[in-house]
């Protein structure tokens, strides 16, 4: 495996953990949003003590994929940017409508083995001629202009 396959990799299970996470703000928002207020005022002046707080939690290893735990993580990262705690800010927005929009195709290709390098190739020349048109009259591909 070269560098940068292994980087490629890297990159790639980081983005879908951090999808992971994009999920669970989806699912708790309201939650957090409910919360926001109190946390604010326990935590005001003190917000890095909510972050060691978090990550003092014990947790077993059953709960590491709980939305709940990965919903406190967005809520204490809301005390340093509050669009997260708020469903109608463009933080959430964004954060959330791009993993919504891209689940299938995140999960598709993060759950696939690596390809091996003649198969890479094959994609890539599907990808480069995958702007065709079919000329309706001849039922023949052509590139579009």
């Amino acid at each position: 495996m070269h560098d940068y396959e292994a980087a490629l990799a890297f990159f790639l299970w980081l983005n879908a953990i951090i999808a992971g996470w994009e999920l669970c703000l989806f699912a708790r928002i309201g939650a957090i949003e409910t919360a926001h207020p109190a946390r604010v005022a326990q935590y005001r002046g003190r917000e890095l003590d909510a972050v060691r707080a978090f990550f003092a939690t014990r947790i077993s290893p059953t709960q590491i994929l709980s939305p709940r735990i990965w919903g406190e993580l967005w809520a204490t990262y809301a005390l340093f940017d509050e669009s997260y705690a708020d469903r109608k800010s463009f933080g959430f927005a964004i954060d959330v409508g791009t993993v919504l929009r891209h689940r299938r195709l995140l999960l598709h290709v993060r759950l696939q083995p690596p390809l091996p390098r003649h198969s890479r190739g094959n994609l890539a020349l599907f990808v480069c001629s995958a702007d065709t048109r079919v000329d309706t009259r001849s039922r023949r591909a052509r590139l579009s202009p």
